[in-house]
């Protein structure tokens, strides 16, 4: 029987916990403004289109600029790229449970580029939103190239009993 692999440093479940924060910073505006331009402005999210129904505010409901999703992207970039690249087999878990927020902060600010113009690709390229895109992009690639070099250590360990307590 090899020995049980170990958890690593007390350190690094706040930090997983801190990176999957911004990102869920990211997706959360979306679904918020989503939610309420539903509710509030008529039922219009994107500039080229109208409201649906009477509105009981303007259009947009609030602007999120290009610069502070590049911030948050840049944040949660810096928060997760040392853990991905030095992941252990133990953060299996944690890998999968990232994927929702780090995708929807990869699209986030492609939709929020419609908030501002009608024409989406130009506010993407000329507003710096698609700068967001990428850095969370990055994640993203950092993401599956750790949940497949881990996955399948996790699963030959999990099948032979030598998960320390605790783990699946």
């Amino acid at each position: 029987m090899t020995a049980r692999p170990a958890a690593g440093p007390a350190w690094r479940a706040p930090l997983w916990r801190a990176a999957a924060a911004v990102h869920l910073v990211i997706a959360g505006l979306l679904v918020v403004y989503l939610v309420g331009s539903l509710l509030l402005t008529g039922g219009q999210v994107v500039a080229s289109r109208g409201p649906i129904w009477g509105a009981a505010l303007d259009f947009p409901l609030f602007v999120v600029p290009a610069w502070m999703l590049i911030a948050l992207a840049a944040v949660g970039a810096a928060l997760y790229l040392p853990l991905l690249l030095t992941v252990r087999v133990l953060d299996a878990r944690r890998l999968s449970g990232a994927w929702g927020v780090v995708a929807a902060s990869v699209f986030t600010p492609l939709l929020f580029s419609a908030v501002v113009d009608d024409d989406i690709w130009r506010a993407f390229r000329e507003q710096g939103y698609w700068i967001a895109s990428a850095i969370s992009a990055v994640c993203v690639l950092a993401l599956a190239i750790a949940a497949f070099t881990t996955a399948p250590r996790y699963d030959r360990l999990a099948r032979a009993g030598e998960l320390p307590p605790g783990y699946l």
